[in-house]
């Protein structure tokens, strides 16, 4: 099965900026169009931060017919760089009239972060993704290295299974040499209890971000003029 990547048009929407969800339907629509003439079988929606742009993605690819998953980057203090906070995901799908395949998580900044994201996101009413970036990138040089290893990212899929992850897979940095060392990870591990944060330091490395707690409030959203 292939998955076409959908990635932010990089706009901000009204009122804060000048984008349309009209218009942000039409630009997707078209790219969605294209993956599904260039052979691909799901939307792959992800490294989002607004709501507004993921209704408009999804919109699109109801439009196209072809079915759709949407992950978010959790990559500031634990909340999308609009402001959501994990557990606010599967509220942007409540009016779509066309349920998303999965939901989940992709880049941020590492596997650590993403991990407890996954944890605020098990009760979910979807198939739950998670898409870690390979550890946290540093410069060497003008070259940017991530910092996980194969045993890292496996230690991280296992861990994400116990989590509740349905689909797991690798974001910035991961090679080949990575998932070949996930796969084997995955297909023989065990599931079991869900991880503590402490669980997930200790094996995969301290975190990047600050986690808001559960009771942390959602921003309010600005009104529409």
């Amino acid at each position: 099965m292939v998955a076409g990547s959908v990635g932010p048009t990089g706009e901000l929407f009204e009122p804060m900026g000048a984008l349309t969800h009209e218009a942000a339907v039409a630009s997707f629509t078209a790219q969605i169009r294209g993956l599904l003439d260039g052979g691909a079988d799901v939307a792959w929606i992800e490294t989002m931060s607004s709501p507004e742009e993921v209704s408009a993605a999804a919109d699109a690819a109801s439009t196209v017919g072809l079915p759709y998953v949407a992950t978010y980057s959790f990559d500031t203090a634990g909340r999308t760089m609009m402001g959501l906070l994990p557990q606010g995901v599967s509220d942007t799908f409540t009016s779509q009239p066309v349920a998303p395949l999965a939901i989940g998580a992709n880049c941020g900044v590492g596997a650590s972060d993403i991990l407890v994201t996954l944890l605020h996101m098990k009760d979910a009413p979807y198939a739950v993704v998670t898409k870690g970036n390979c550890g946290v990138p540093h410069f060497e040089g003008t070259e940017a290295v991530y910092s996980g290893t194969p045993k890292l990212m496996a230690n991280y899929a296992t861990l994400a299974i116990d989590a509740g992850a349905r689909i797991i897979g690798g974001c910035c940095g991961t090679t080949p040499e990575h998932l070949a060392a996930m796969r084997a990870a995955i297909d023989n591990h065990v599931r079991g209890p869900a991880p503590t944060i402490d669980t997930i330091v200790e094996q995969i490395g301290p975190l990047t971000n600050t986690m808001p707690t559960d009771n942390a409030k959602r921003p309010a959203r600005r009104s529409r003029r």
